[in-house]
């Protein structure tokens, strides 16, 4: 399983490396000024705290809008709306990075936790609203 990690915070970096090779898949981080990841990878870790304030809603939504697997979301500062905004649109959204993250994501189709999630299919008139 590949894994695409978005993120400017080098620990987490790392704990999402070793965390994600304890299960099997590999993880390759992406800063905010690289292109951002296609939809070859499986799933997609967005570190919120660490994306560029003024960009963060632009890169989720494209996120979102390109990744018909799985997109997950991690950040101490999302409030209440937030967090309801980003979970409408099949975003899995945690306060922290976690080794259970990781653990569904590799699951078996059948037993991955976030299998339940249908694919999404986007229209191009879709338009992303998540709460900033």
């Amino acid at each position: 399983m590949r894994i695409a990690y978005l993120t400017t915070d080098l620990v987490n970096e790392n704990l999402a490396t070793q965390m994600s090779a304890r299960c099997g898949a590999a993880v390759d981080p992406f800063s905010p000024a690289d292109v951002p990841p296609s939809g070859d990878y499986d799933a997609v870790i967005c570190d919120w705290d660490f994306l560029p304030r003024a960009q963060r809603k632009q890169i989720v939504c494209q996120l979102i809008r390109n990744h018909r697997n799985h997109v997950v979301v991690h950040s101490y500062n999302l409030n209440a709306k937030q967090v309801r905004a980003l979970r409408r649109r099949r975003v899995a959204v945690y306060r922290r990075l976690k080794p259970s993250i990781f653990v569904g994501l590799t699951r078996p189709q059948r037993l991955n936790q976030f299998a339940k999630l249908p694919s999404l299919t986007w229209s191009r008139s879709y338009s992303c609203a998540v709460a900033t």
